[in-house]
């Protein structure tokens, strides 16, 4: 099982990003994927050098290039999405305890619309 914190963790360990990639580079180093440095427009610093010896799909490139920011986006957007369901499971749980409490009690009925809220609330796992 992954541990989101630690792969949140390695994501910002490494080089920030967003990384582009350069086909050819003056010194024949091969393909290199680099940050850009946002700080100053036009530097770049390289990051992963590819040897030039072996071929590389473009889609593990795009991959490799890529990964670098939307892992930690949609690891941040996990995290955020499980920690609201289990506030939202929470707050079920009370509504759940105080329907139930209600109908046993006698105050939740009328026509027969709290049988039906019964069964719906069988079906619910909190």
């Amino acid at each position: 099982m992954r541990d989101a914190e630690k792969d949140l963790a390695l994501c910002e360990e490494a080089t920030p990003g967003p990384w582009e990639l350069e086909e050819e580079s003056d010194d024949d180093e091969g393909l290199v994927i680099w940050r850009k440095v946002e700080e100053h427009p036009g530097r770049s610093e390289g990051v992963i050098v590819l040897n030039p010896e072996c071929h590389y799909e473009e889609a593990d490139i795009n991959f490799i290039m890529e990964a670098r920011t939307a892992l930690p986006h949609w690891i941040q957007r996990a995290t955020a999405a499980e920690a609201e369901v289990e506030q939202l499971k929470k707050h079920l749980n009370f509504l759940v305890t105080a329907v139930k409490t209600g109908y046993r009690a006698g105050y939740i009925d009328g026509d027969g619309f709290g049988d039906e809220l019964m069964e719906e609330i069988k079906k619910i796992t909190v």
